[in-house]
């Protein structure tokens, strides 16, 4: 019987350590993942990145930022490392930022859980378009291609209407609340429907139309509304 070789634990380390190191594959990774057990301590942090099936530690020595907490979604540039002593397999941080499109995503789930709670968005509150719609507001900035889109094919399509334009900021700041207040003033001008629109963008740029003020706003409003949000040019 062929007598077997034994091997130290250490010699075992060693030979993953190096079977990481020359793989190019694990130089640089980039993950995508929340945060949790988050530990600053000096210049560097520490913490474990995870998913809903699986979890690994992390560090980031010298880090550039420490603006960040348990729970976040982050972006990691990334080398995967193996720490011989103790046998375990960590990522060695070489950048780091919070996900924002991640974290606008959950903001949105979280506020569309509460307001269908509410009952925001039960069918019983929807309200019929008119067939014919003499005025029509158009709630939108007043450059720009969506205005140019709306009222063009309104007045090929149905000529004789009346085109009430409320020139509204459609995002960047104080755009929440100019929304909200051309909604309210469209929905008291003696409108048969309102047009809600602006053209395309980031999420970021059209994340003003996401808020739950102007949701809010929408439901509360006496006149239909139709949205058009983050549209292209209508060739």
């Amino acid at each position: 019987m062929e007598e077997k070789t034994y091997l130290t634990v250490t010699a075992l380390n060693k030979y993953i350590e190096r079977k990481f190191k020359l793989d190019p594959y694990l130089g640089e990774v980039y993950i995508k993942g929340e945060i949790s057990n988050f530990k600053p301590h000096g210049n560097n942090i520490y913490f474990s990145i995870k998913d809903e099936n699986s979890v690994i530690r992390a560090n980031w020595f010298g880090a550039r930022s420490k603006d960040f907490k348990d729970g976040d979604t982050v972006l990691i540039k990334t080398k995967v490392d193996f720490y011989l002593k103790r046998g375990e397999v960590n990522l060695v941080v070489l950048d780091m930022k919070k996900d924002r499109i991640g974290e606008l995503y959950q903001k949105f789930l979280e506020l569309k859980e509460k307001l269908e709670k509410e009952g925001l968005f039960s069918p019983q509150y929807k309200k019929r378009i008119p067939s014919f719609s003499q005025n029509i507001a158009v709630v939108t900035a007043k450059t720009g291609a969506a205005v140019q889109d709306i009222t063009r094919t309104i007045q090929r399509r149905f000529p004789i209407a009346k085109i009430n334009i409320y020139s509204t900021l459609v995002q960047g700041e104080n755009s929440v609340q100019d929304i909200v207040k051309n909604i309210k003033l469209a929905d008291d001008g003696n409108n048969d429907v309102i047009i809600l629109g602006r053209g395309g963008g980031s999420i970021e740029d059209l994340w003003s139309f996401n808020t739950e003020e102007v949701i809010r706003a929408i439901f509360n409003c006496k006149t239909p509304i139709v949205t058009g949000i983050g549209h292209e040019t209508d060739t």
